[in-house]
């Protein structure tokens, strides 16, 4: 097995990697969501003011693509980690390529003066160490530092059960306003809205895995916007407004038109810790939930990932009828 480091320049490289995550992805886990090609490309070769990306091929000794990676190197904060995952061709699994995809992340995270590497795995609900992807990590030294549930809700929800979240939420929060918008929000609310995006990795529980508060100006959240747009990525944004800032909000991630079908990805719900306590998560996805069945009435199933310690985002997503499907591990090593 060989390692073939990507060159964001070359596009058939580039589509071979995404061709071959997406026949592990989709044979592991059907039923869930992926980047489409384009997608990928564009995020892989576009000039990331957060972070630095390392896409690789494992090529075999006939230099046949079997398996691909990636490796994400933050550079304005969490200067201690890098992120990687990385997946085999279900017929050359057993015979080192993962192994193989593993050493070349470590080498990357050393080589960017990095001491703990995160590998992301998914596995059931029900799978204990003898699963392939746990067993796979306890051979290697990776221990299992943080768990999330993945839970989906089918569409469509009636109205009326939503309404009845709107007014259970609207008792307890007199003063804030509650928005939905398409695509971003208007430029006042944009500073106040990054503020709660670069908490929410501080707030929210991550097992043993310690993470500083993010960095994203008002300026790469812009940019970030941008190229979704430009891969034809949507989204929905449901936010609470108080004195004239942001301080609750809820993002729903929408596939390019006819792409992915019939999958939308929570992409996060947070509440400012100084305005807890008004029912704001409940507020701002019942707001979001109601404007995804307006606006793209084919995308009939919602992902979201959160921790089992995470109590209150656990208790509304039970109450919405969210139902857990499989765990996101972070398997950590030290390098």
């Amino acid at each position: 097995m060989r390692i073939l480091a990507l060159d964001p320049a070359d596009k058939p490289a580039l589509r071979q990697w995404h061709r071959t995550g997406a026949a592990a992805h989709r044979h592991d886990r059907p039923d869930t969501p992926l980047w489409t090609e384009d997608e990928a490309l564009l995020i892989v070769t576009d000039d990331d003011p957060e972070e630095r990306m390392y896409p690789y091929l494992v090529l075999d000794e006939q230099d046949e693509a079997v398996g691909s990676g990636i490796v994400f190197v933050p550079v304005l904060d969490n200067l201690d980690k890098a992120y990687s995952s990385f997946s085999v061709v279900p017929a050359h699994r057993g015979r080192g390529a993962g192994t193989a995809a593993l050493q070349h992340a470590e080498e990357v995270a050393r080589a960017e003066g990095r001491g703990l590497l995160l590998v992301q795995g998914y596995f059931p609900v029900s799978a204990d160490d003898g699963h392939p992807v746990r067993a796979f990590a306890l051979r290697h030294g990776l221990r299992l530092a943080n768990a999330e549930l993945r839970r989906v809700q089918e569409l469509p929800i009636p109205d009326e059960r939503i309404q009845a979240w709107v007014e259970e939420a609207a008792a307890h929060h007199e003063g804030y306003e509650l928005r939905t918008y398409v695509d971003t929000v208007p430029e006042e609310l944009l500073p106040s809205l990054v503020d709660l995006h670069n908490q929410l990795a501080v707030d929210a529980p991550t097992g043993e895995i310690d993470f500083e508060a993010g960095q994203m100006t008002v300026e790469i959240f812009r940019s970030q916007v941008e190229r979704r747009l430009a891969s034809g990525r949507r989204a929905l944004v449901s936010v609470a407004v108080h004195d004239g800032a942001t301080v609750a909000h809820s993002t729903l991630s929408v596939p390019p038109k006819g792409e992915e079908l019939p999958h939308v990805s929570q992409w996060g719900t947070y509440v400012d810790r100084r305005h807890r306590g008004h029912r704001l998560g409940l507020a701002v996805k019942a707001a979001n939930l109601r404007a995804l069945q307006r606006e793209f009435p084919e995308r009939t199933l919602v992902h979201t990932t959160n921790s089992p310690q995470n109590g209150p985002m656990v208790s509304i997503n039970e109450q919405m009828g969210f139902r857990p499907v499989e765990v996101m591990g972070e398997f950590l090593l030290d390098l």
